[in-house]
């Protein structure tokens, strides 16, 4: 592939995870080739419902930040949240990768048995109070450090988790085997729509949460069983319906039991917003991409939104699963082609990418 300065090119990846996010590389992508001479350059940052969840609502809707004050995941402390409200202060969007996000525990003390999504339950109960005329929260799910099924985001709520002597328990999966009853608040709540990338499974076995994405948030095989175990007893004592997705450490599993909940596929919800559908029709080549490209990746996160096109597609990434089935009109580059050492691409990703972009504009 060459890239032409006669190209209208659409720029359009998602975050690279712990690296840099959908916006920043959107605009590394874009400033690099604008001084290159390129000009028929549009863009928008993209996301499945991980990470950028706001940055691509905020490029396809009207509407404001706002800052909350929220407790942060693992710690005993509070931190100012962003928070997206549109559709005249009428919904409202929440980023779980940064609310109860894997990148807020440092990497030697994450162990996703020892705390929950309460965070996020704290954020929706604060945007309630706050703004009355909620009717939805929008919940993009990925890139979580928890593995709670959502109790944390009852409980954040107000939702009293207690033993079998009516004693308080604090729903950290450590202590579900303590959990044998649920008392929900007074107060009501907005509709929280979760916004899912893949339909991960939430019952037990080769393809369920804990196990596909249990490792990457420091879960040992040990605490994969035990998160298996408890997920089906808490399903049984309260009813959740493991058929739904287990995206998230089945984050919505036990808000859908007790709120008023819905699903929605992330990457088609974003795809659809007309901002995004009006700058993918004007061009003639694109330019996406995404940390690691897998066949998860395919399978709905934010580059599968590029696979029905016949146009040319200019896949980046950090790293690639070899022997993918990708469509002819595909180039990927990967950056460990350049740099194998993955703490050493972590940092050195911005020239990474312009060596990329450098190779394709000279054609070398």
């Amino acid at each position: 592939m060459v890239l032409s300065p006669d190209s209208r090119i659409f720029i359009s990846p998602t975050a690279f995870k712990e690296s840099i996010t959908a916006r920043g590389l959107t605009e590394l992508i874009q400033s690099w080739l604008f001084n290159q001479g390129f000009r028929n350059l549009t863009s928008f940052p993209g996301s499945d419902g991980g990470n950028g969840f706001l940055d691509s609502f905020s490029a396809g809707l009207d509407g404001r930040f706002i800052q909350i004050n929220i407790p942060l995941i693992g710690a005993k402390t509070h931190i100012q949240e962003q928070v997206f409200l549109f559709d005249e202060g009428k919904k409202a969007a929440i980023e779980t990768a940064s609310v109860i996000g894997l990148e807020r525990i440092p990497p030697g003390k994450r162990n996703p048995l020892t705390y929950h999504s309460g965070p996020l339950g704290y954020a929706v109960k604060t945007l309630t109070a706050s703004f009355p005329d909620l009717s939805e929260i929008w919940i993009g799910v990925g890139g979580t450090a928890t593995v709670d099924l959502g109790a944390g985001l009852l409980h954040g709520l107000g939702f009293l988790f207690l033993d079998g002597d009516g004693n308080r328990v604090n729903p950290v999966p450590s202590d579900f085997n303590r959990i044998s009853k649920l008392v929900p608040p007074a107060e009501q709540f907005p509709r929280l729509v979760f916004h899912f990338d893949v339909h991960v499974q939430s019952k037990p076995g080769p393809g369920s949460f804990a196990r596909v994405y249990g490792p990457q948030k420091g879960l040992f095989p040990e605490g994969i069983s035990q998160i298996e175990r408890e997920t089906v007893r808490m399903a049984d004592q309260f009813n959740l319906d493991l058929s739904l997705t287990g995206a998230g450490g089945g984050l919505g599993l036990f808000p859908s039991r007790f709120l008023s909940a819905e699903f929605v596929h992330g990457t088609a919800r974003i795809s659809g917003l007309k901002a995004f559908s009006d700058r993918f029709a004007q061009a003639d080549l694109y330019i996406t991409g995404e940390g690691r490209l897998d066949s998860q990746s395919l399978q709905g996160k934010w580059v599968s939104a590029f696979l029905k096109t016949e146009k040319p597609v200019l896949c980046i990434c950090s790293s690639s699963e070899t022997g993918l089935d990708l469509p002819q009109n595909w180039t990927v580059f990967s950056l460990d082609r350049l740099e194998p050492d993955r703490e050493k691409a972590i940092r050195q990703v911005k020239p990474l990418i312009r060596r990329i972009l450098g190779s394709l504009v000279s054609g070398t």
